[in-house]
């Protein structure tokens, strides 16, 4: 199975890194659904596939992952928001397609106790992305996992990538503690149940 880092906001618009993460889940709906653009349809992320999900913060300035769920791949006519779901998330007429997941967690305290993407980059440079890892091997194309994130919705990770990820994402839950199952059930969700 492939996992991807799945990117919520916008350079021009982020949270501040305080930010509880629960309020990022009300905002977001991150617990249930990524969200995409219907200019390129989600096609390259299949059922089981890993979805790390994280959050362009500033103070400080980057972008830190804040949780972790299983995709399941997107089909045209179910993964696409709805009337009343726009009506909760005004923001969802400009990005109404959908990789749904299941089976979330996320780290209980602030976007700012995830893990800095900043430092999979410096630990992995180029192996730190499928594409990066790609070019590389073959000698030629772009080699900067920095540049390889700009404008993209999500990233795939190589297998080294996705590795150090799962390993420095299990120690953050295992440093601030994993949001309650119990209240992410409380959160809205399609049908008002997420999918747990």
């Amino acid at each position: 199975m492939a996992a991807f880092v799945k990117f919520f906001g916008q350079s021009g618009a982020r949270e501040a890194a305080s930010t509880s993460i629960v309020e990022e889940l009300k905002r977001s709906g991150s617990h249930w659904a990524c969200t995409y653009s219907p200019k390129k349809r989600p096609r390259q992320v299949r059922d089981g596939d890993t979805m790390y999900l994280a959050k362009l913060v500033t103070d400080p300035h980057g972008i830190f992952i804040y949780g972790r769920a299983t995709a399941l791949r997107h089909i045209d006519g179910r993964d696409e928001a709805t009337p009343e779901e726009i009506a909760l998330r005004a923001w969802k007429t400009r990005w109404p397609l959908y990789i749904r997941v299941e089976r979330p967690e996320f780290i209980n305290g602030s976007l700012g106790c995830g893990v800095a993407l900043e430092d999979l980059m410096d630990a992995l440079d180029a192996d730190a992305f499928a594409s990066t890892q790609r070019n590389k091997a073959k000698g030629q194309g772009n080699t900067d996992p920095r540049k390889a994130i700009r404008q993209q919705a999500h990233v795939k990770l190589s297998e080294q990538g996705a590795q150090w990820l799962h390993e420095k994402f299990n120690a953050a839950l295992a440093q601030h503690g994993r949001f309650p199952a119990e209240e992410l059930a409380k959160l809205d969700g399609p049908k008002g149940n997420p999918p747990l």
